[in-house]
């Protein structure tokens, strides 16, 4: 198991950390809680996949001792430039490393990534009985949209999903070569989820910044 004390540090992947993120997602893969792939991935892939996705689309690593034990990453919600600034995630945790809240670290960093890279807005989608990944994601202020009933099968068996968003600040950014600023507002039907939500957005850190927990 991994320790308990020490320091765990977050940063932006790069292509040697290919082989990491593969073996971390092989074992969400095998558990059969977190995706509906069930064909292990290469380290080629996600080198391919880090390649493409550039640094418009970052990954960020956890790691404890030179060793990455968590990853969250974002690729394109839709390739329409009009959905450029929403970004569709995942976060994976090494066997050894749960519990420990790297998780959390790794998503609060990809935020942070993502809202200086001009996003407003993150998704993604779990399985329903995935509750560690619905607690990480309603601490961090993720409003659950709905559930997709008999969303696709999983080792021939239906499994639902459920979608989850955050707003991660106002839609004004650079995306896909169109300004958008001005376009939209800030449609928030809650004042309370806006300030939470904003107080929240101050404290998320820039992964391209030392940044370490104990």
């Amino acid at each position: 198991m991994a320790p308990s004390n020490g320091a765990y540090t977050m940063r932006l992947a790069d292509l040697r950390d290919a082989q990491a993120i593969a073996q971390i997602r092989n074992e969400g893969i095998e558990d059969r809680t977190a995706t509906f792939l069930t064909v292990p991935r290469t380290a080629g892939q996600v080198e391919a996949g880090l390649t493409e996705r550039g640094d418009r689309h970052p990954t960020v690593v956890v790691e404890r001792n030179g060793l990455v034990v968590a990853w969250a990453g974002v690729g394109a919600y839709r390739s329409r430039p009009w959905y450029g600034g929403i970004g569709e995630f995942s976060v994976y945790v090494g066997h050894d490393a749960r519990g420990f809240g790297v998780g959390t670290m790794a998503l609060h960093g990809l935020i942070g990534a993502c809202r200086t890279r001009g996003f407003w807005k993150l998704v993604s989608r779990l399985f329903p009985g995935n509750a560690a990944s619905r607690a990480l994601y309603q601490s961090l202020g993720f409003r659950e949209v709905g559930i997709c009933l008999r969303h696709a099968r999983l080792d021939g068996q239906w499994r639902d999903c459920v979608v989850v968003e955050l707003r991660i600040g106002r839609p004004s950014c650079l995306a896909n070569g169109l300004v958008w600023a001005g376009l939209f507002t800030d449609m928030s039907a809650h004042g309370r989820e806006s300030r939470h939500r904003a107080d929240f957005q101050s404290r998320v850190p820039d992964p391209s910044q030392a940044w370490t927990a104990r």
